[in-house]
């Protein structure tokens, strides 16, 4: 028996139908997620920047441990993915111990730090009061030297993804304090 007015959907069209579905919503995601990556990268230059001028600030304006304004050091280092802030007297011996440690900012997950200045480790020192800026890289034996450049790169990056919208830069410039990025 015929039904000579039969509606609707043959399998095959329903197929289709949902495989175009699939398509879009799947071109809609990966430009989403990619959005969310870029912004991630986006905002962890922000954190980086805004760790500097809270550094500076912090030796500026007296940060105060034990009734003794204390000079600020911010360390940023590749194999890790946090930036550290670190307070001691003016002319104390430099260690990165437990007990130093101010606060501690973790970037972005994802974010990798992938070069900093062409070196392993840099911490710049904020002096205390007077929040002046000297920059020291440290190699992988550890061994401390004062960074003779005006400027300090930090590449940040997504996964270490080297394309533009997810790798970006930050330029430091000690003599006016700028960031750069």
């Amino acid at each position: 028996m015929k039904y000579a007015n039969s509606s609707g959907f043959t399998l095959i069209e329903l197929m289709i139908s949902i495989t175009i579905f699939l398509i879009l919503t799947t071109m809609t995601y990966v430009n989403y997620a990619n959005y969310q990556n870029i912004a991630k990268v986006k905002l962890s230059l922000k954190e980086v920047s805004q760790s500097i001028h809270d550094a500076r600030n912090m030796a500026i304006n007296g940060y105060d441990r034990n009734m003794v304004n204390q000079s600020v050091w911010i360390y940023f280092n590749i194999q890790t993915e946090t930036i550290q802030y670190y307070g001691y007297n003016f002319n104390s011996w430099i260690t990165l111990s437990e007990w130093n440690l101010i606060k501690e900012k973790k970037l972005q997950e994802g974010i990798k730090v992938i070069n900093l200045s062409w070196n392993d480790a840099i911490m710049i020192h904020f002096s205390s009061i007077y929040g002046v800026p000297t920059i020291y890289s440290f190699s992988q034996s550890g061994e401390k030297q004062e960074f003779s450049w005006e400027i300090v790169e930090i590449g940040l990056s997504y996964k270490w993804i080297q394309n533009y919208p997810f790798k970006r830069d930050l330029k430091y410039f000690k003599n006016t304090n700028v960031v750069d990025y």
